[in-house]
């Protein structure tokens, strides 16, 4: 059997499809299964939180081919990785060339936070110790799928909201039960999710319009792609308000009903949060 350099079957396009990573409009063919699901949602975080993704035809997925320069089989011949932005990136240059500090140390945190057995399960060709090949990902040496299930569930834990059991209920605040300083907290979240996002612009800068709000924070956490994808609102300040705001309301809601009431859903709660603010 053919493998690729990183030890999965290659040269099989039964085993891909084509898909479209969260809030983009690309279509990128990687491996079916979590090895595919994973590099999607990496894409889409990058697409985020670090540079746009839309903007051209340069976002590569599968491919039977060797590695450059060698004789090993390629990562993207067995589905798992994705070069993304490509045109952007002269051959061997560094991370630098295209991203700023910041950038590449948010693609370092993504990547930081799909892990499995204590490894990355994601690597980065802008940290390659040899030549440098900033637009690839793939999927590590070594790891299976469950591997890749284990990194994904911990990449959605850490930039998505945590589900919650029982019934919900969404609580609109009265303004008279907020403090000045819950006032003001709910007024700089209502800031930083209806911003608009400098990557999440078309291609001569314009307002993404459909859906409302899709250049912003909010409005890919509504779901851009229809997907069942949920986001970090871009910071865990965000999400630390959202937790002390969250259990204010919660006690209010127990104070009137003298019963502890039922569990909150963050997305519920943020777009009734949002809605009041917005008036």
């Amino acid at each position: 059997m053919v493998r690729s350099q990183n030890g999965w079957p290659a040269n099989d396009r039964s085993v891909i499809a084509t898909r479209t990573p969260p809030g983009t409009r690309l279509r990128l063919p990687v491996r079916i299964g979590p090895a595919g699901d994973l590099l999607l949602e990496v894409v889409a975080l990058f697409d985020l939180m670090v540079q746009d993704v839309d903007q051209g035809a340069d976002d590569w997925g599968y491919a039977e081919r060797t590695v450059r320069g060698s004789a090993a089989i390629s990562n993207h011949a067995s589905g798992t990785a994705v070069d993304v932005n490509a045109t952007r990136w002269p051959l061997g240059s560094a991370p630098s060339v295209n991203l700023s500090a910041r950038q590449i140390a948010t693609v370092r945190d993504i990547l930081a936070s799909a892990t499995s057995r204590g490894r990355r399960v994601v690597r980065w060709g802008g940290d390659y110790t040899g030549r440098k090949d900033p637009m690839h990902f793939e999927i590590a040496d070594g790891m299976t799928e469950a591997d890749c299930a284990t990194a994904l569930a911990a990449l959605r834990t850490h930039y998505g909201h945590p589900a919650t059991t029982g019934p919900v209920v969404v609580i609109h605040p009265e303004e008279d039960e907020l403090t000045p300083d819950q006032i003001k907290m709910l007024s700089e979240i209502h800031r930083e999710t209806t911003s608009k996002l400098p990557n999440r612009r078309g291609a001569q800068g314009e307002a993404l319009g459909n859906p409302p709000f899709a250049d912003t924070l909010f409005g890919y956490a509504m779901n851009v792609d229809g997907s069942s994808y949920r986001t970090a609102w871009d910071v865990d300040a965000v999400h630390r308000r959202l937790d002390e705001l969250m259990s204010t309301v919660q006690g209010l809601a127990e104070a009137r009903e003298g019963a502890p009431a039922p569990g909150l859903d963050y997305d519920q709660l943020a777009a009734a949060l949002l809605r009041r603010i917005a008036g």
